[in-house]
């Protein structure tokens, strides 16, 4: 039997990385990206000051980066699963909205950190390009007046403006995202 070698190393540098990637978001939405150095996530992370440029070369700049890029991947990915087990629900849609807030406040909660983090400061913006949130709003702009839509074509409910309704909820949402940062 061949014994894989490089298997617990890569394995231990995923680790190590995560747990740095972790510190790091905790430290940046508790004291914004002016706030935090390099040295306070190492040592959050209960690691050497040096370690942190073998994995982040580029310093806080792309350490900060990666943190927006994969929260909001894992954020969209979450946000497409849940979605998907309602394209063709026999649930009423009442129970279909429910369930699409609950999930939403859901991801919302798992995500929490990733709006403090941008929400904190300004310069912390110009990292952030509407590139990196136009993919998640503008799914999401088309799937719900669909949803709308077919619940309609069923005979669930009336017609109405599908877009108008689709914005006025997602208001909702995002008004939700501002109170529960704000603690409201």
């Amino acid at each position: 039997m061949k014994r894989e070698y490089g298997q617990p190393r890569q394995k231990k540098a995923a680790q190590t990385r995560k747990t740095l990637l972790d510190a790091a978001r905790k430290l940046f939405a508790q004291h914004g990206y002016a706030g935090t150095s390099m040295r306070a996530i190492s040592r959050n992370a209960g690691m050497a000051d040096g370690l942190m440029y073998h994995y982040f070369p580029g310093g806080k700049k792309e350490l900060f980066q990666v943190i927006l890029k994969e929260s909001l991947e894992q954020m969209q990915q979450a946000i497409w699963e849940k979605n998907a087990q309602y394209d063709d629900s026999s649930l009423p849609l009442e129970e279909v909205l429910d369930q699409f807030y609950q999930n939403f406040n859901q991801i919302l909660s798992c995500h929490l950190d990733l709006f403090q983090i941008i929400l904190r400061e300004n310069e912390v913006r110009e990292f952030v390009s509407q590139e990196a949130f136009l993919p998640i709003l503008e799914r999401r702009r088309k799937w719900l007046p669909e949803l709308l839509r077919s619940r309609h074509e069923r005979g669930e409910i009336g017609a109405i403006d599908y877009d108008s309704a689709a914005e006025v909820l997602m208001c909702i949402m995002f008004h939700h995202v501002i109170a529960k940062f704000l603690g409201i």
